[in-house]
């Protein structure tokens, strides 16, 4: 029997975007594919608890603990071995080297593709310098700099806040 390859894709894919690379894996390894959740075919979220964005270390708890519940589901329906391979891209590889350090017993090998996680936010960060300019210049407008300065939520998608552009951009 072949060994279990489990595959956890990046922040925003799905499993299906792996599928280029199927056929060459298929001949060595059984194939399960997650996908995240909220992510390509999975469940979405209905509501995230308030304490994961608290810390970055809350939410990273918040991610293990559903891939936990994941094998623990998989393991009652016998279809994870004790022992298997796992294969994480981007911010799916931040996910499984964090899956993979609290259960090391679970993993045979850990495959990491550009693996990409957050970060703690410094104490002296400053969304507006960062986040705001034009040909590297900040703005000047005592309106514009307001507006930046309190409709910011650093849970809002690009998407969101791009609709929200006030009429002097």
């Amino acid at each position: 029997m072949k060994p279990t390859l489990v595959l956890i894709h990046g922040f925003g894919g799905a499993g299906v975007t792996m599928y280029p690379i199927f056929r060459s894996l298929l001949e060595h390894f059984r194939l399960i594919l997650i996908d995240q959740i909220g992510f390509g075919g999975s469940s979405r979220i209905r509501e995230m608890p308030a304490s994961c964005f608290e810390s970055v270390e809350a939410m990273d708890l918040y991610y293990i603990g559903w891939i936990q519940r994941w094998v623990e589901q998989m393991d009652a329906d016998d279809e994870l071995p004790t022992k298997f391979f796992l294969h994480g891209h981007s911010y799916g590889g931040y996910i499984s080297s964090l899956y993979a350090c609290a259960n090391p017993h679970r993993i045979s090998a850990l495959f990491l593709n550009s693996p990409a996680g957050p970060e703690g936010v410094p104490e002296d960060y400053n969304i507006y310098k960062l986040r705001i300019k034009t040909n590297y210049q900040e703005p000047n407008h005592p309106k514009e700099i307001d507006y930046w300065n309190s409709k910011w939520d650093n849970l809002e998608t690009p998407l969101v806040i791009g609709r929200k552009f006030p009429i002097f951009l």
